[in-house]
């Protein structure tokens, strides 16, 4: 069977078909245009469900969809959104809006970061430990937080643990001093001093532009921060760094790292090492479709099958009996 993730961002929707192993084998996305803040959910809704129907060809071998949001998350609805629905009523019951328009296929709805986290954690880098934490940064900072068990904790948003202070920079969430406030796409472009840019330009310019080496620098610092209080608070052995701010690879970690050793205790083994590049691609789709794995219901196989084997183990077991005799 094959699972579908869908990824809702805050410019663009993208999706994957995945199967039982978190293998992609097809993906799509389609920006969401000028406006997307202002979107209503049922155009949401049908841009989810043109990208779904790009992945799929045939919907009877698709069990289930997972469904990837920003904001708060309460059952099949969306609570409470800073980036998408803006002039809409909440609650936005967005898994039954996708349904509708997916032949009525059982929809998940997970957090976005929380997808992230999943799929780091099912075939990623957050593979095999018990205790681990993912990072997503991008328009805004999400966190998927796994603490020994198989599913992320709720409601943690480590993207507004204070970094920064009482006095530090305004947050769109409206506090001060948040690791979103530095280290996520909108506040490097903003610490750079061009809003004409994006984010990944700023990045590539870092190697050859002191302004843009400033911006991105400043980001990594208080990144480090973040890790570091992770690593030392709950112990996780790794914090996973996933994302488009990530995405600029070696060169961004290197910068993290760097800033966490100099930061990093003396009395005890250093932490820096634990934080770490995210290795899935498109994780925010592979990890809607392990949520949706994992709200699948679980075949059960029918008590003729273990009539059946019951009565061949007897018939086996006589048999080697009347052998040794």
């Amino acid at each position: 069977m094959t699972y579908l993730g869908l990824d809702l961002g805050a410019t663009n929707v993208k999706g994957a078909l995945v199967d039982d192993e978190g293998r992609v084998l097809a993906h799509a996305s389609e920006p969401l245009g000028d406006g997307a803040a202002t979107l209503s959910p049922e155009a949401v809704a049908d841009a989810l469900a043109r990208v779904a129907q790009s992945c799929v060809r045939d919907w009877a071998a698709v069990r289930a969809v997972g469904v990837g949001a920003p904001g708060a998350i309460e059952g099949d609805v969306i609570t409470g959104c800073a980036n998408l629905f803006r002039g809409s009523q909440f609650p936005v019951p967005l898994a039954a809006l996708v349904a509708a328009r997916l032949r009525g296929k059982r929809v998940v709805l997970v957090n976005d970061a929380d997808a992230a986290a999943l799929a780091e954690r099912w075939v990623g880098a957050a593979r095999g430990f018990e205790r681990a934490a993912v990072l997503t940064l991008g328009t805004g900072v999400g966190c998927g937080l796994f603490l020994g068990g198989d599913a992320p904790l709720r409601d943690v948003e480590a993207g507004h643990a204070s970094v920064g202070g009482p006095d530090g920079r305004p947050c769109p969430c409206g506090a001060r001093g948040c690791l979103e406030a530095y280290a996520a796409a909108p506040a490097i472009v903003k610490a750079y001093g061009d809003e004409a840019v994006t984010c990944r330009d700023v990045v590539a310019r870092a190697a050859s532009d002191d302004r843009a080496a400033r911006a991105v620098d400043g980001a990594a610092r208080y990144l480090a921060v973040g890790c570091l209080d992770l690593c030392r608070t709950l112990d996780v052995g790794a914090v996973v760094l996933t994302g488009g701010v990530a995405r600029a690879g070696p060169p961004f970690l290197d910068r993290v790292r760097r800033h966490a050793r100099e930061m990093d205790w003396t009395c005890l083994p250093g932490r820096a090492d634990r934080v770490v590049l995210g290795s899935v691609a498109h994780a925010g789709c592979v990890g809607a479709a392990r949520a949706a794995l994992n709200a699948a219901p679980r075949r059960r196989v029918p008590l003729g099958y273990f009539v059946l084997a019951l009565a061949v183990g007897i018939v086996a077991a006589a048999r080697v009996r009347r052998t040794v005799v």
